[in-house]
């Protein structure tokens, strides 16, 4: 088989729709997450009103935003409540392709617009709009569908945990094993007033190599059927304990989201006249 065949059946090779409509949702949920957190914020954040658009630099015809045409409080709000009905669209199904078209102006602009302020997440939620506007389908009535939107925005979760190793690694606190420590003795902690000195020497070193190995392997155990169900359960888990100790509870909810991309429908599960309903929640194959 040569190499275009080959790329052609890694992503064009059929997938029920319902899986789309699981990664329409989890992306919509995600998304509406991000806008209740941003909400008290609008005006510090959007608005001329606020601080923070004072330092924003000049729009260019490559980092255009909404906010550019108009950053008044009510022009603000305005445009928040827009992308607040956009999410509830995509997450129900109505219009879903617009739904998700307004959506993705909308992070591009909001990007734009904060710079350097972005999470990492909000590169992951942007792309993912962009990705999900490419979606052959949002679910039934179309039973199969190509799954190449799929696999590109599963693949973009694997990169951000390896682009994250990566400039985790290149970082002399990382590879010292002491950031652990830092963070929970920082503003971002919950558990900032704890005494950590009775744990056993090493302990949070070995948590702080602990975090570099999972998002390192993690991406391969979720790409590999054979352990995604254990990648998944461990991913979840690891981000659970991220949200309970830290105050960035957003990103972790984010992220377990983008863990039901991994899950998937058999197309023979849902066809027409098919002769079993099985689902297959634990096994994709690539």
């Amino acid at each position: 088989m040569n190499t275009g065949a080959a790329l052609r059946r890694f992503f064009f090779r059929r997938t029920s729709t319902s899986n789309y409509r699981l990664a329409r949702i989890a992306l919509g949920s995600a998304m509406l997450i991000n806008l209740i957190d941003l909400w008290p914020h609008r005006f510090s954040l959007f608005s001329n009103e606020g601080l923070l658009p004072t330092l924003v630099p000049a729009q260019s015809a490559l980092r255009w935003s909404l906010f550019s045409l108009g950053n008044t409080p009510s022009e603000v709000t305005a445009l928040l409540l827009l992308a607040f009905l956009a999410c509830l669209g995509l997450i129900v199904g109505i219009l879903p392709r617009i739904m998700v078209v307004i959506l993705w102006v909308w992070h591009v602009s909001y990007s734009h617009w904060l710079g350097a302020t972005l999470e990492g997440f909000d590169s992951l939620l942007r792309n993912g709009c962009f990705l999900l506007m490419l979606a052959p389908a949002f679910g039934p009535p179309r039973r199969t569908a190509p799954r190449y939107s799929l696999v590109l925005l599963r693949w973009q979760v694997c990169l951000m945990y390896w682009g994250s190793f990566y400039l985790k690694i290149q970082d002399r606190s990382w590879r010292e094993g002491i950031v652990v420590d830092y963070f929970l003795k920082s503003n971002y902690s919950r558990l900032r007033l704890l005494d950590f000195g009775s744990l056993p020497p090493g302990f949070l070193s070995g948590l702080c190599y602990a975090v570099l190995a999972l998002e390192l392997l993690l991406p391969f155990m979720l790409l590999l059927p054979r352990y995604r169900k254990a990648g998944i359960g461990l991913g979840v888990a690891f981000h659970l304990v991220i949200g309970v100790i830290s105050n960035i509870g957003v990103f972790s909810a984010v992220m377990i989201l983008h863990y039901a991309l991994f899950l998937q429908r058999s197309p023979s599960s849902s066809s027409i006249g098919a002769g079993t309903r099985r689902r297959d929640l634990s096994c994709v194959r690539f």
